[in-house]
């Protein structure tokens, strides 16, 4: 195997990598998104219902988006 091949296979690898690394981020993405609406949904529930631990659902909530928001 010749240097030239060697970097052409090395090439192809890190392309389809892309492609995968890509496609797997965003389906990451809309998942957390899922999590966090129906998180959203049960803090709105929580409040409706004048849970005693409504604020504390809010403020879990709120982390969560912003370490979504952080690392995301």
């Amino acid at each position: 195997m010749t240097q030239a091949e060697a970097q052409e296979g090395l090439s192809e690898l890190t392309r389809q990598f892309g492609v995968y690394h890509s496609s797997t981020s965003n389906i990451i993405k809309y998942i957390i998104v899922a999590i966090l609406a129906i998180g959203a949904s049960i803090v709105i529930y929580k409040f409706v219902t004048k849970s005693d631990n409504a604020y504390k659902y809010l403020l879990a909530w709120l982390i969560a988006l912003l370490i979504t928001i952080l690392f995301l």
